[in-house]
């Protein structure tokens, strides 16, 4: 490929000075989310029973929890037979 023109040393300059100038960006960015990530390793993924203020823990399980199962074994297309007495 040839240049019919000869290409003017200012536009180079420019050129050169935005790609430093993109270049500093692209590495500061990349700082931040190396940053970002250390940071959110270190968060904890699960919270234990004892680390809920008193108000929000679980003190017994739902009374909905046998109408639970009975649904699953509904969509499974089982139903456990029904003793009375």
């Amino acid at each position: 490929m040839n240049l019919n023109e000869e290409i003017a040393p200012k536009k180079v300059e420019e050129y050169q000075r935005k790609k430093a100038e993109l270049q500093e960006e692209i590495i500061e960015l990349q700082a931040e989310i190396e940053n970002l990530k250390t940071k959110r390793k270190a968060i904890e993924r699960h919270i234990t029973v004892s680390h809920l203020p008193e108000e929000q823990r679980f003190s017994r399980l739902s009374t909905r929890y046998p109408t639970f199962i009975s649904g699953c074994w509904d969509l499974a297309g089982w139903n456990p037979p029904i003793t009375t007495g």
